[in-house]
């Protein structure tokens, strides 16, 4: 694992965070109401960002008890980062090779809810 993160945006009136840490991108927006759509993030040159980034991981997907349809985006567009992030939504991005790591990863494909009860003891 990368030991630093780079801070990529930071936006109080949005209420949006997004850094990298190694080849991952994580996006946050907190805010309650607005969705923040084609918003541009720009890359500087020691961000380790790959062009073919995509979404490993979705707080909108229905396991996290999200809407059944992803609404979370990004893609990598003249040297910026294009992110589309619904209200209360996080999206980790990574390029296709870690994203096709990550698909054999156990905890990727285990159930959420389960694993939340074995924690809890629920």
């Amino acid at each position: 694992a990368a030991p630093t993160h780079l801070m990529l945006l930071l936006d109080e009136s949005k209420k949006v965070l997004v850094y990298s840490r190694g080849d991952c991108v994580f996006a946050l927006n907190f805010h309650p109401a607005e969705a923040q759509t084609d918003l541009k993030v720009s890359l500087p040159k020691e961000a380790a960002v790959a062009s073919d980034i995509g979404v490993v991981l979705d707080s909108e997907e229905p396991r996290f008890g999200g809407a059944a349809g992803s609404a979370c985006k990004g893609a990598v567009s003249g040297g910026a980062l294009v992110l589309t992030l619904p209200p209360r939504s996080a999206v980790v991005l990574a390029s296709a090779k870690a994203k096709q790591e990550l698909a054999a990863d156990a905890l990727f494909k285990a159930d959420v809810d389960a694993i939340v009860a074995k924690l809890t003891g629920a």
